[in-house]
């Protein structure tokens, strides 16, 4: 599987790409890197998450979880 993980400090992103996700854990290790990274920097980070394909199921529980914790999220195509 395809991963490669965002980030850039000026403006304060970090996100993370990968081919496919086959749980919500993926969005999850993004929110814990996220929160290492506030504690860092002392400030909130922009969160970007980009997947390739999910399965529906799948794909609604990250869409409910990106839009509360406010992370911008693409997925390519749904599957399933």
């Amino acid at each position: 599987m395809v991963k490669k993980n965002i980030f850039l400090e000026n403006p304060l992103i970090i996100g993370e790409v990968t081919a496919s996700a086959e749980s919500i854990d993926e969005i999850m290790k993004l929110l814990r890197k996220a929160e290492l990274v506030k504690t860092k920097y002392s400030k909130e980070p922009k969160k970007i998450m980009i997947i390739l394909t999910a399965k529906k199921d799948i794909a609604k529980e990250i869409e409910r979880i990106a839009e509360e914790k406010e992370v911008r999220l693409v997925i390519g195509k749904i599957i399933g």
